[in-house]
């Protein structure tokens, strides 16, 4: 999976009106997600502080590379985005010392951007510093910036595959997050960080603490985001492997049907989202060794595939092959 790119514009450009009214018109682009419109302004307020400050080295010159930078990396142009956040940190290094928080700033983004690139040895050296430098600035050494960027050092263990250095990291960002208050902001930013816990977990095999992670997350997510929410969906699914790997079929069948309904309500009851959760119910049923069960699972999925796919497809092909097994299965009791 990619990395999070929270958008967020720093104003720093021309104190005149007009450098303002461009610099809000152009945020409010990138929100919108206009990019192009966004990069053209924000590279207009970068040519216009180049311009005046000429090679000295300039907070504003820093903000409007950061800027920039920023845009690229919404539009998942990490190679441009990292020749800009290269520059915001060195022009911002130069400005406003190494310990000032827009240096952290930029280093997390030219991380982000590292990681994207699978510069992975790079990436962790701009965390890292950032890192350094936000718990200088904090005054009790741990704080929101601190948590967000031991997250992006989860992450990058985690895609590193250094799953045990990972799941340290995803711990000691939680830990600090709940120090803080919980508005729904906090609550989904912490029900992530567990997602990411849990899955850590399940990929070690520690299927019953990733089951404590995976529900602890839901029970967040479904008050926060309601029972249907994509982010909801996808923690039951995780949740429900974790409890079938860990022996425990019938509660990853009451959880695969909780999710089976809210698809169909969401969905319809022959999107191919709900074929693939009763594929694994389907499996479930066989492990139990509930034969009639599966079957009619997998008649469910082989019904939906039909009405989505061409006859030949593999996923009709495989889904006929477990329809023969199963029917094997129940012949032998």
């Amino acid at each position: 999976g990619k990395s999070s790119k929270r958008v967020s514009a720093e104003n720093d450009s021309s104190e005149d009106e007009r450098g303002r009214q461009i610099h809000q018109t152009a945020s409010e682009h990138l929100k919108k997600g206009n990019l192009k419109e966004a990069l053209f302004l924000f590279k207009e307020i970068l040519k216009t502080q180049q311009e005046q400050y000429k090679d000295e080295d300039n907070r504003c010159v820093g903000a409007a590379l950061h800027n920039v930078g920023i845009v690229h990396l919404k539009g998942e142009d990490y190679k441009s985005s990292l020749r800009f956040f290269e520059d915001a940190v060195r022009v911002r290094k130069g400005a406003l010392g190494t310990f000032h928080a827009d240096v952290a700033a930029s280093l997390v983004k030219l991380g982000i951007a590292q990681l994207n690139l699978k510069d992975h040895d790079t990436a962790n050296e701009s965390f890292r510093e950032a890192l350094r430098i936000r718990r200088k600035l904090s005054k009790k050494g741990d704080d929101l910036h601190v948590a967000q960027i031991l997250s992006h050092i989860g992450l990058l263990h985690f895609e590193y595959g250094e799953l045990l250095a990972a799941v340290s990291f995803f711990e000691e960002a939680l830990s600090i997050k709940r120090t803080y208050k919980q508005d729904i902001a906090m609550q989904t930013s912490v029900s992530e960080t567990l997602c990411s816990i849990g899955t850590i977990r399940s990929k070690r095999k520690q299927f019953g603490k990733a089951i404590v992670a995976f529900e602890r997350a839901m029970e967040i997510q479904r008050k926060c985001l309601g029972e249907d929410h994509l982010s909801v969906l996808n923690t039951m699914d995780n949740l429900a492997f974790a409890y079938s790997k860990n022996g425990n079929q019938d509660n990853a069948l009451k959880i695969y049907k909780k999710m089976l309904r809210a698809q169909v309500a969401k969905y319809g009851e022959s999107h191919m989202e709900c074929a693939g959760t009763l594929a694994k119910m389907s499996i479930v049923y066989e492990k139990q060794k509930n034969y009639a069960a599966a079957l009619g699972c997998t008649k469910e999925v082989q019904t939906i595939q039909e009405c989505k796919l061409d006859y030949d497809h593999p996923d009709v092909l495989c889904t006929k092959n477990i329809l023969t097994r199963i029917v094997r299965q129940m012949d032998k009791f």
